[in-house]
């Protein structure tokens, strides 16, 4: 049971068990408690060894909770990376097929997302996109070169300028996406504000 004794001002002191001060301890650390909490612990540790070792040891910050955060936040960033690029890897290899028509909605939604992922470095999605889009033409010209369909450079010029063709559409829709993202991030960070 707990004794108190009251003076005109307030609490002068209280006897508390050890429970209750363990229970404050990380508060005190923390720098939260309140200025009575904080002096109710002090006066406690100042008669108890045992709570007087556990608020003297620093156990609010703890270095291993930082390196779990930052391996969660790479760990969250690659994974939306991936996405972001077998999105593109999707939508450019339906170039050319009766699917090329859900590009409409991959190549935004890649977009937005890689907004929210890179921020700034957005930017780059589409220039990314246009580069990729012509390498895998090239990937898939390769086969009409050795066959002898393509017979020359020039056939295989028309065959990258009309790839360059979806390439920017492609990255018109990625650079929607962003700007769609934009748009809403701005929106709702406005928002907050007022």
């Amino acid at each position: 049971m707990d004794k108190r004794n009251l003076r005109k001002g307030g609490l002068s002191s209280v006897m508390v068990n050890c429970d209750v001060i363990k229970d404050l301890i990380p508060l005190v650390n923390d720098d939260v408690a309140s200025d009575e909490s904080k002096k109710i612990v002090n006066d406690h540790c100042e008669s108890c060894s045992n709570c007087r070792k556990l608020l003297t040891n620093e156990t609010s910050y703890q270095p291993k909770d930082e390196k779990i955060i930052k391996a969660l936040k790479k760990s969250v960033l690659t994974t939306q990376l991936a996405v972001v690029s077998i999105g593109i890897l999707i939508g450019i290899w339906f170039t050319g097929s009766n699917n090329t028509l859900y590009n409409f909605y991959i190549m935004p939604f890649v977009g937005g997302l890689a907004y929210f992922t890179l921020r700034k470095k957005s930017l780059y999605v589409p220039l990314f996109i246009i580069v990729l889009t012509e390498l895998l033409q090239l990937l898939k010209a390769i086969p009409y070169l050795k066959s002898g369909i393509v017979q020359n450079l020039q056939n295989l010029g028309t065959i990258l300028y009309g790839a360059l063709f979806y390439a920017v559409i492609y990255a018109l829709l990625s650079v929607i996406g962003i700007a769609i993202s934009f748009l809403l991030s701005y929106a709702f960070r406005r928002d907050k504000d007022e």
